[in-house]
């Protein structure tokens, strides 16, 4: 399984390269592929699945950043503007923790700016239901709101079903164009791409994407972060031996 907003392991290309073969049409399935196999690995690009519990929540905060943004920008008071942000997104999850990440235009990298903070892919569910409430803090509510309602009908398709139709095709593609059509080239990931694009074939291939989702290794990340912080020096020496002495320890214990 793959799950990356860089690269697009179906077609072989890069982020990069996804722009370039698709200027003109963003959800065009590229015609060349750059290579038989993802460079080290021996896998065909065929066997790949990607995390859909990821890339649902991935593709939700790159669209709420954008509109997060846009309605920053329009709106005359900044100040109000994130706090409408903030305790809408609370509401609709009912986690008080969510945070809209601010930056300092003269001071860090704007790309970061309306990052929300606390959301999980547990909670999009939630979120979603509530398209007709997300839609209005934008300054353009009409589009909007029909992205998000258009993306709970994805999301509850592929949650729940195990192979594509063809209104779901169609809903894709409508979904694709509105989104570009709102946010242009800035909403481009390979997130973006995969589900557009690839979702349909890989629900072919393996069935219900939900149950495909690596709930595990990402709940796992925090218990890697914590043997590699424990296990090596992180200064002196090959701290990847080090980890993996350490493991071997633990395994003859």
């Amino acid at each position: 399984m793959v799950a990356t907003d860089q690269f697009c392991p179906c077609c072989m290309i890069q982020k990069q390269g996804i722009e370039k073969q698709m200027r003109g049409d963003l959800f065009c399935n590229p015609s060349k592929r750059q290579g038989p196999n993802l460079g080290f690995l021996p896998i065909k690009p065929d066997d790949f699945c990607f995390c859909w519990l990821h890339g649902k929540l991935r593709l939700t905060e790159t669209v709420l950043r954008h509109q997060i943004k846009g309605y920053y920008d329009y709106a005359p008071g900044k100040a109000k503007a994130l706090k409408e942000w903030e305790d809408l997104l609370r509401k609709l999850t009912g986690n008080n923790g969510i945070q809209v990440k601010v930056t300092d235009p003269k001071k860090q990298d704007q790309r970061k700016f309306g990052d929300v903070r606390g959301l999980t892919g547990g909670m999009v569910g939630a979120l979603v239901a509530g398209w007709e409430e997300l839609g209005k803090l934008s300054e353009v509510p009409s589009k909007t709101t029909e992205l998000w309602k258009m993306w709970g009908q994805i999301i509850k398709f592929i949650d729940e079903e195990s192979s594509p139709t063809p209104a779901f095709e169609a809903l894709l593609k409508t979904w694709g164009n509105l989104l570009l059509d709102t946010f242009e080239w800035k909403i481009l990931t390979a997130y973006s791409h995969i589900v557009v694009i690839h979702s349909p074939q890989l629900m072919r291939k393996w069935g219900n994407l939900a149950d495909m989702s690596q709930q595990g290794l990402e709940a796992a990340n925090r218990v890697h972060k914590r043997v590699a912080r424990m296990a090596s020096n992180h200064s002196k020496g090959n701290s990847v031996k080090q980890v993996f002495y350490h493991l071997y320890r633990l395994a003859l214990a």
